[in-house]
């Protein structure tokens, strides 16, 4: 299959090339540079690809670096699916791209042997139709006619009249479905099954690792969010001491390396702000000496900084955040980083429910389905913030489960204090 080279970024910034330092390149199985595949993945990098666009398409933003490689991913995709249909890329028709779409989509190719769902074919087919739509604006392979329709999608902004924006969608995209996001939603585990698994991270895995898994289920935040949280974004004692004087129950966060690259501010409850805001004014400045009486080099300025013996000080990746929710037991069922963020939303907003109701002198199962509608949609507005969702399509899927989940609110109070135990 088609694999990813990661370069030395530091050797790259010292050559002069910082602006691509953090660009995969793509390899094909047969072990060959991908070139042209590899070029565009630096100019997507630069947001100089263009990708023949009218306007008002012809502005493109300079993508994450994780956006980067989820581009790369894709193209390995499609490197493996020409080389398994005998197809040189240049040749290939949107024709063709359906054809490599519905391949995955109705099982009949895909590198796992699975059918893939809608929504992942459809981004693999998304992606490689930029790509031939580039080579051929470059002159790199013969003319690429693709047709598209023009859609009003949410936009997540929270101006006045920007609520939607105009998007363009090629023909031919698999219809996608909530459905099986709602399914996973059904498997909620119990708050004590959290408990016991967070516990247990924090005696196998040490404690910063048990703080950042907390981080996800507290917050709602993505991996890549969590592990790029830096010390200074952490409210000082003194501010947290003041929020809770003044009546407050959560405290702000604000998230620079977000999906998107759009910086966004969280509420997160200020007992855990300040369990973090203690050990960034403890252990943390011990592990950060230790890193630098080893490497002979600055710590980094990162919260989650791991404990691990002859690794102090060293930034917990993604990849560790992700065992730790994958590999350590016991865990919930089928539970993943993704997930996660499912449990956190259900649970925020069923409390919140609950919250009210009780406050009402009633039972939640006794208020309702268009009450728990009509709430819950008041509720899910203020998680959209929360999660970083830019289409509300996303969250609503938490809005269908609530309904027939009211029922179960006792198992929702106190989440706070249940991943305490």
């Amino acid at each position: 299959m088609a694999t990813l080279y990661y370069p030395d970024a530091k050797r790259l910034g010292r050559l002069g090339f910082d602006s691509v330092a953090g660009v995969p390149a793509l390899f094909d199985r047969a072990g060959r540079y991908c070139r042209t595949h590899n070029r565009y993945l630096r100019e997507r990098a630069l947001g100089e690809a263009g990708l023949g666009r009218p306007a008002p398409w012809d502005a493109e933003k300079v993508p994450s670096e994780k956006t980067v490689e989820n581009i790369a991913r894709h193209l390995g995709v499609f490197v493996d699916w020409c080389d398994h249909r005998k197809i040189d890329w240049r040749d290939v028709s949107y024709k063709s791209v359906l054809r490599f779409q519905n391949d995955m989509a109705l099982g009949r190719w895909s590198l796992s042997g699975r059918t893939l769902k809608p929504r992942t074919a459809n981004h693999h087919a998304d992606e490689s139709t930029a790509f031939l739509a580039w080579a051929a604006d470059r002159g790199l392979r013969p003319a690429f006619d693709v047709k598209y329709k023009v859609v009003s999608r949410p936009s997540g902004a929270q101006l006045p009249g920007q609520a939607t924006a105009l998007v363009r969608s090629r023909q031919g995209r698999r219809p996608e479905s909530d459905s099986e996001d709602v399914e996973k939603v059904s498997y909620l585990p119990k708050p004590q099954q959290v408990a016991s698994w967070l516990q247990a991270v924090r005696q196998k895995k040490g404690y910063p690792k048990y703080l950042a898994s907390r981080f996800v289920l507290e917050s709602g935040t993505r991996l890549f969010e969590t592990v790029a949280i830096k010390e200074h974004q952490i409210p000082s004692k003194e501010t947290l001491q003041n929020l809770s004087l003044a009546g407050q129950v959560s405290g702000p966060v604000t998230l620079v390396v977000t999906k998107g690259g759009r910086p966004r501010t969280i509420s997160i409850a200020i007992p855990f702000l300040m369990e973090i805001r203690n050990w960034l004014d403890g252990g943390w400045l011990r592990l950060r000496y230790l890193w630098h009486k080893r490497e002979n080099s600055p710590p980094k300025s990162l919260v989650f900084l791991s404990d691990a013996r002859h690794y102090e000080g060293t930034p917990v990746s993604e990849a560790r955040l992700y065992d730790c929710f994958h590999t350590v037991e016991p865990r919930p069922a089928r539970w993943t980083t993704h997930f996660g963020r499912h449990t956190y939303a259900c649970f925020y907003v069923l409390y919140a429910l609950e919250h009210e109701a009780t406050a009402a002198g009633r039972a939640l199962s006794d208020m309702g389905a268009d009450w728990v509608v009509a709430r819950g949609a008041w509720y899910l507005k203020t998680l959209r913030k929360q999660l970083g969702h830019v289409s509300e399509e996303t969250t609503d899927l938490y809005l269908r489960w609530l309904v027939t989940a009211s029922g179960l609110a006792e198992a929702a109070a106190g989440w706070h204090t249940f991943l305490l135990l």
